[in-house]
């Protein structure tokens, strides 16, 4: 009895603790989706809104040219750039049925631009609720599988809490998040058999980006073992882009070349090795490699092995992949659904979170090291990362601004640029710290590989309280938000 009054006084501190932890990861939130304009998703903003425009007035043979003559106050650089952002109105489906509003409020009125602070916040609102919802179906998979509902908890505070997940939605207003919600509620209908609703949600996955097809064939080989079905699935999966493709054949400013094909090329090219008879793609091979792991994986194999697999590409596509900042994210749901899964070995159905094993500790740390890690990192090979010139352009920043006598707001001035500039060497650390952060994902897919290895690391020495871990890691959006608003006035 007295083992149990501790463990409920356990539980109670630690949710107390989540709350505490999730109102200032949200206060970081709040700061990342308020203080930036980034271009990018002030011309997603504008592109869905312009669907309704040709869907109203039937005239999608202007798809293209809408977008180039920038009908609807895109960022101007995007209007060269419509076959890169935008190839087919499929993408953006669930972008233009949430801004309908905007659409209503600026068509009958004649006002054409909605590229402006206002709209963009409504756009963003999309993707805060997506982040949630993400957050929320990792919370359902872990709990089901690991039987703890401190563990569901857990993933999906990790996932809210990301600063990678912050930096694609928050800052750039990237939609990445979108289809990645839509994988990771695929994962559930994946682990549940339900194999229609995969497919289903993998085909918008896919028609929002098709290069994701890299991570998902995977994960259908898994429960699918017939290798022509497997292949008229992923053929499902590409109706609405190749349907697209057919239709729009012929219409005004629509390019000649493939977008698809260059994304191939170079995912494919991006990091070779070489070998007696040339050059091999990396790629190539973890994708072979991770198939065949796939295929010859039981479909009745238990959860967690699968959510491993399934964790795989994602893991090479975020961190091996010609990806900009905004693309980092992809593998933190997964990761963070693998990591709490087995907690240390904690029986199903009991209290992870007492602290009786360190297997989460370390695993949590080294989460907690990625996020603080790659975000820097990130700074460093992008100058464009947390710039102030994408300082959202609204009177109550304006004001403090002239308030602290700064008028960086409309300068370009990154944040980690600025870091380095006080500390030069760290520059020089750019490798280092870029092999700390794989270093760190490779163990995470280490300790979670075997239940042996989860052993093995519950007997090592206890580095940090896992409370303290929690505050840490919520903590890394508002440090680095503190930081940008020191760059900003000062």
């Amino acid at each position: 009895m007295l083992m149990k009054n501790i463990f409920k006084k356990t539980y109670v501190e630690d949710r107390k603790l989540f709350i505490f932890a999730t109102i200032i990861t949200l206060i970081g939130a709040f700061f990342f989706f308020w203080s930036f304009n980034y271009i990018d998703g002030q011309t997603i903003t504008a592109w869905s809104v312009n669907n309704w425009d040709l869907l109203v007035e039937g005239r999608w043979q202007d798809f293209y040219l809408d977008k180039a003559m920038n009908t609807r106050g895109a960022a101007p650089i995007h209007s060269d750039m419509t076959q890169e952002g935008m190839t087919s109105p499929f993408m953006y489906i669930l972008q233009s049925i949430w801004c309908l509003p905007l659409w209503l409020t600026h068509y009958f009125n004649g006002n054409m631009n909605v590229g402006t602070i206002g709209c963009v916040y409504w756009y963003k609102a999309l993707l805060f609720l997506t982040i949630v919802l993400m957050a929320y179906f990792c919370y359902r998979i872990t709990k089901r599988v690991s039987g703890s509902d401190y563990n569901g908890v857990l993933a999906g505070f990790i996932v809210l809490a990301s600063s990678e997940v912050m930096l694609s939605a928050g800052y750039s207003g990237q939609d990445e998040v979108i289809y990645l919600c839509a994988m990771v509620l695929a994962l559930d209908f994946l682990l549940r058999d339900k194999m229609m609703a995969f497919v289903l949600l993998s085909m918008y996955a896919v028609t929002l980006c098709p290069m994701i097809i890299i991570a998902i064939l995977p994960m259908l080989l898994i429960k699918q073992k017939n290798v022509l079905r497997v292949l008229a699935d992923a053929v499902v999966m590409f109706i609405p882009t190749l349907l697209w493709a057919v239709v729009s054949s012929g219409f005004e400013q629509k390019s000649t070349s493939s977008t698809m094909n260059d994304q191939l090329a170079r995912t494919f090219d991006y990091i070779q090795i070489p070998i007696i008879s040339g050059k091999a793609s990396l790629m190539v091979i973890v994708f072979v490699v991770v198939c065949f792991l796939s295929y010859v994986t039981k479909p009745d194999m238990d959860d967690k092995r699968m959510i491993w697999i399934s964790s795989l590409m994602m893991v090479y596509m975020s961190f091996f992949n010609d990806n900009l900042f905004y693309r980092s994210l992809l593998y933190v749901p997964f990761v963070a659904i693998l990591m709490c899964c087995n907690a240390g070995g904690a029986k199903a159905g009991t209290n992870a979170g007492s602290g009786a094993d360190t297997t989460l500790d370390m695993k949590l740390l080294l989460m907690t090291v990625l996020s603080y890690l790659r975000f820097f990192a990130l700074g460093i090979d992008s100058p464009m990362h947390m710039n102030t010139r994408y300082t959202q352009d609204n009177k109550a920043i304006v004001a403090l601004c002239k308030a602290f006598g700064s008028d960086k707001y409309q300068q370009s001035d990154p944040l980690v640029t600025k870091i380095i500039e006080k500390a030069p060497s760290l520059h020089d650390l750019a490798s280092a710290i870029n092999g700390v952060c794989v270093a760190a994902v490779l163990l995470l897919l280490w300790i979670t590989f075997s239940e042996e290895n989860e052993k093995r690391i519950a007997g090592a020495t206890k580095i940090l309280d896992r409370r303290v871990l929690i505050v840490l890691y919520g903590l890394c959006v508002p440090i680095y938000i503190v930081l940008f608003y020191a760059v900003i006035l000062y």
